[in-house]
């Protein structure tokens, strides 16, 4: 129901805030205010940080957000044709969603769902993936692939996209990396500057 998909919100958007700060804050993006769909009821005048259930509260955050737009699913049951991206399966419909919110926001697509009993998972296009795979700190983690009609624009396509763990995931990627991709500050750089002031004083 909405209160569990509320509390998954709340839970990716600490979750996320952290990997993205290298775990020292929690509080650098919450749900966005057209969570729930009410961004529909004029797109024109909100800026393309609302489209999507995560927005950034902290301008740190904003390269990530700039770049990628967050979809967040929570429900019961995860079927076999789910994780095959069958035509007519859950995650497909969240995934055509989750392209549409991308798109009209001019940003790239994430899904992030879990279901009961599973671990959650994050669904990323092929053309996206090449940004975590750039900033890869080992071997990538092991992953499903899956070729699905999604209509972009009013048209259809078939897209491939690539299912993780999200925490195989994350555990792999430099979050530090993604960040001077992305076009945000190296936190390490920071840190250490702080640290030669602490030891020059």
């Amino acid at each position: 129901g909405s209160r569990k998909g509320g509390g998954f919100e709340r839970e990716m958007a600490k979750w996320l805030s952290s990997f993205w700060s290298l775990g020292s804050n929690q509080d650098l993006c919450w749900r966005s205010s057209s969570s729930g769909g009410r961004v529909k009821l004029n797109k024109r005048k909100m800026s393309h940080l609302v489209y999507g259930d995560l927005s950034p509260i902290s301008a740190d955050m904003e390269p990530f957000f700039n770049k990628f737009c967050v979809e967040l699913k929570h429900y019961k049951e995860l079927t076999a044709d789910d994780l095959l991206g069958a035509p007519g399966s859950n995650i497909l419909k969240f995934i055509n969603q989750t392209v549409d919110e991308a798109d009209g926001s001019n940003r790239w697509p994430i899904l992030i769902y879990k279901a009961n009993f599973y671990p959650t998972r994050i669904v990323i296009r092929d053309v996206t993936v090449n940004e975590f795979w750039d900033c890869l700190s080992g071997k990538p983690p092991r992953h499903l692939t899956f070729t699905g009609m999604v209509k972009r624009f009013k048209v259809e396509a078939m897209i491939k996209f690539y299912i993780f763990n999200l925490e195989e995931l994350a555990a792999i990627v430099d979050a530090n990396k993604l960040r001077i991709k992305l076009g945000a500050k190296s936190l390490l750089i920071t840190r250490q500057a702080k640290t030669d002031q602490v030891i020059a004083a």
